[in-house]
């Protein structure tokens, strides 16, 4: 692994910057290989962690690290510039929860029968009825489809008392 940032996280640290736990930061280094990891031993010196071969090393629960006679090689650190990718997905995640809280899909089609409203137009009373031009201008707005605009509008219909 290249060094690329100048800081070097504990595990601890990185899990705090990644919202989880150091558990998830182990699994994301011995299991799933995702997270690359630097192995910073009792004297300071750094070395990429291995997982096979000659330099076989052991990741225990508390991110500790020892090699493969059981003797303590030291801890894993992780480079700050090689954990942004990871922040950013956690960042987007948090975004699209956060849309997706704002605005259920029950939401949606009585805020788009309060458009019509809130425009105007005549609407009917039942979902059978037709809609009233000028509901094309509407879903335009909304950068949907008439029809899906229309299906929408339709479903709040079908909720209201006769």
């Amino acid at each position: 692994m290249k060094r690329v940032g100048t800081e070097l996280l504990s595990a601890e640290h990185a899990a705090a910057l990644l919202e989880t736990d150091v558990e998830t930061i182990r699994r994301m280094v011995t299991e799933d290989h995702t997270l690359p990891a630097i192995v910073v031993c009792r004297a300071g010196s750094r070395q990429p962690l291995r997982l096979a071969g000659l330099h076989h090393h052991v990741v225990n629960d508390d991110c500790s690290v020892t090699d493969w006679r059981g003797k303590d090689a030291g801890n894993l650190r992780f480079d700050v510039m090689e954990l942004l990718p990871f922040r950013e997905s956690v960042v987007n995640r948090q975004e699209s929860a956060a849309i997706t809280k704002r605005e259920s899909s029950k939401d949606a089609p009585r805020r788009r029968y309060q458009m019509c409203i809130d425009e105007g137009l005549q609407m009917p009373t039942n979902d059978y009825g037709h809609l009233p031009t000028g509901i094309g201008s509407l879903a335009e707005r909304e950068g949907i489809s008439v029809q899906a605009f229309s299906k929408s509008v339709k479903r709040h219909l079908a909720t209201l008392p006769r």
